[in-house]
């Protein structure tokens, strides 16, 4: 008996996933090159798939500045030192994020000192 289209789909899905498994390492290189050299098109796609579902990109955009500001990263300290300014992202250097970042940790610190 023949396999339906839907098992044909299981069994193309099952194979992909052990591939991938074995395979983490090589597959994830070889996307990452397929991304960089495919930056357009990647970006249209992804464009494309928040358009058609909104309430992922909004999960995504939460989760990715929640981490931002956790970790302190590079967005989450040039929002910081554009507030109320009229610069932007190219016109903060990399040390004066360094130096924020700093600043940020001593006054997150000397709070624990006072409180704890």
């Amino acid at each position: 008996m023949p396999l339906t289209e839907e098992e044909k789909k299981e069994r193309k899905l099952a194979y992909q996933r052990k591939y991938y498994k074995e395979n983490k390492t090589e597959c994830d290189s070889r996307n990452k090159l397929w991304n960089k050299n495919n930056r357009a098109k990647r970006n249209n796609y992804t464009r494309e798939y928040e358009k058609s579902n909104p309430e992922w990109a909004r999960a995504v955009r939460r989760r990715t500045k929640t981490k931002d500001r956790l970790e302190l990263r590079d967005p989450y300290i040039k929002k910081l030192l554009r507030q109320n300014t009229i610069l932007r992202d190219k016109d903060i250097p990399q040390s004066l994020i360094e130096a924020k970042r700093i600043e940020i940790k001593m006054k997150h610190y000397f709070k624990e000192q006072e409180n704890g």
